[in-house]
């Protein structure tokens, strides 16, 4: 639809919500406590590591889909950076109830010790990798399986294979 009239919206673009799910804001995974250094309303510790807060996504199998934490890097120093692997059970369309079952998840780690900067669990002989080391963002799995993680602070391209293990660092000081 061509027109000059800046009250007329052109409508044949619109877009239909068909269906949604939505996880509980206090889903915890199997991990060491989180939340011990937060600094706001809600304290911890928490009984395990969250789920929730996702900044990249890509699809999975069997209508499931691959979402990593995004973990505001440096706010969550105790939260590890992980991909978890979930099933929304759409409302909608689907006829679902709305509901997401988490799957499984990947830890992301270093254990090969690639990364040239001290990072929070320096010590330990996985190197787990947290939101002080790194506020990880997009992802994207390749043909192989192996993931790619950007940074936003940085910058830096993580590239890890498909347990989470790293296996390429770049960007600053690398």
């Amino acid at each position: 639809m061509e027109t000059n009239n800046p009250e007329v919206v052109d409508t044949s673009n619109e877009v239909t919500l068909i269906g949604f799910a939505s996880l509980p804001a206090d889903t915890f995974a199997d991990g060491p406590e989180s939340g011990k250094d937060v600094d706001s309303t809600r304290t911890g510790p928490f009984p395990g590591q969250p789920v929730g807060g996702w900044s990249g996504v890509q699809f999975a199998d069997n209508d499931s889909y691959w979402f990593i934490v995004d973990s505001l890097f440096g706010s969550n120093s105790d939260t590890l950076a992980r991909i978890y692997k979930v099933d929304p059970n759409f409302a909608g369309t689907e006829g679902g109830d709305g509901s997401v079952e988490v799957e499984e998840f990947i830890i992301l780690r270093d254990p090969n010790k690639l990364i040239p900067f001290e990072i929070r669990n320096q010590n330990d002989i996985q190197r787990l990798l947290t939101g002080t080391d790194f506020d990880t963002e997009p992802l994207v799995i390749d043909k192989n399986g192996d993931l790619w993680v950007g940074d936003e602070y940085g910058p830096y391209l993580l590239h890890f294979d498909s347990n989470g293990v790293l296996l390429v660092q770049r960007g600053r000081n690398a």
